[in-house]
């Protein structure tokens, strides 16, 4: 109970400026150093912000700047926060609207999993993405397409949980029956 508290006085804090401050030892990697220059950042201007505490109440937080997803953290409850660790290697469009923000959870044995829809070139159209670190957060993996179908629809608002066990779940609105019926139906 008591971390829900600290992020709960965390996250408004995120939303409510664009740019999270922190001390001197920023960490920014050179692409974030621009619109936030005059500021000492944490999150680099993040558009927005998921974030969770693990079970040994360390606080992960997943956030995208430009086309790439970053993932930090902080052992002092958001006071300061480690180097960002680029989740997507190859530059990509992400959503980051407040109700399709990055998605982050740590298992019991501390692997990072992260989800994030990819924007395509249609409107309201996307890919359901996904990597993992196993090492704490230090790299991560190759980021696959979850999604099974490759049609330029909705693949949006993903949602991501992992049990006790280590199993990762994640669910999506898919449009794929949508446009099979609206396809019947003509």
């Amino acid at each position: 109970m008591r971390n829900i508290l600290y992020l709960l006085a965390i996250i408004p804090a995120t939303f409510m400026a664009s740019c999270s401050v922190t001390g001197v030892n920023d960490a920014r990697p050179p692409e974030l150093a621009t619109d936030c220059e005059p500021l000492r950042v944490a999150q680099h201007c993040a558009k927005t912000m998921s974030s969770v505490f693990d079970t040994h109440g360390r606080l992960w937080s997943a956030w995208v700047s430009g086309q790439y997803l970053y993932v930090n953290y902080s052992d002092d409850k958001g006071l300061t926060f480690s180097p960002a660790v680029k989740v997507n290697a190859v530059a990509e469009k992400i959503a980051a609207g407040g109700e399709h923000r990055p998605k982050i959870k740590v298992s019991n044995k501390g692997f990072v999993f992260v989800s994030w829809t990819k924007k395509l070139d249609k409107r309201f159209t996307g890919n359901i993405r996904f990597s993992r670190s196993v090492d704490g957060g230090k790299s991560f993996t190759t980021a696959v397409t979850v999604n099974d179908n490759r049609e330029i629809i909705s693949h949006r608002f993903d949602t991501l949980g992992v049990n006790k066990e280590g199993d990762i779940y994640i669910s999506w609105l898919d449009k794929r029956d949508k446009q099979k019926a609206d396809r019947e139906n003509r």
